[in-house]
């Protein structure tokens, strides 16, 4: 089974998302205090979006310790912190002890995967989404 029959799949796929999402939003009574988070806002600025969601929860803070969680999750901090911590992962340490190589923080490049929706695909996707992708923001 490749990327396009995991999309069109009843169970799993696209049209079993947007169901999931329409019960949040539609049918919960819990829908009105649900903050939707866009993850282009939180790649372009971290800080600002979770400040704006500690505050809708009614907490304040002051100083700039959104900046630094930003800072934090940043792919080179990751890495660093990564890279720092294998010191103390056994199971990695004997796999690698093994000639087993694993990185969980990758490059942050997902320009390979691009090749694997079709346009055929993203047309069924965009068709099937359609208006919650609208209510989100996106065109």
């Amino acid at each position: 089974e490749g990327f396009s029959d995991f999309v069109r799949n009843k169970d799993y796929g696209i049209k079993a998302w947007v169901k999931h999402v329409q019960g949040w939003l539609y049918e919960s009574k819990y829908s009105t205090k649900m903050i939707f988070i866009k993850y282009e806002d939180m790649r372009d600025d971290a800080s600002s979006v979770l400040s704006e969601i500690w505050k809708n929860m009614g907490y304040s803070l002051e100083g700039n310790i959104f900046v630094q969680a930003q800072d934090s999750s940043s792919l080179e901090s990751m890495k660093q912190h990564e890279n720092e911590w294998i010191n103390y992962d056994l199971r990695r340490r004997y796999k690698a002890m093994h000639g087993a190589t694993y990185q969980f923080v990758g490059t942050g490049n997902v320009e390979h995967n691009k090749d694997d929706v079709n346009v055929k695909v993203e047309q069924y996707i965009r068709r099937e989404s359609a208006e919650l992708m609208s209510l989100f923001g996106y065109a």
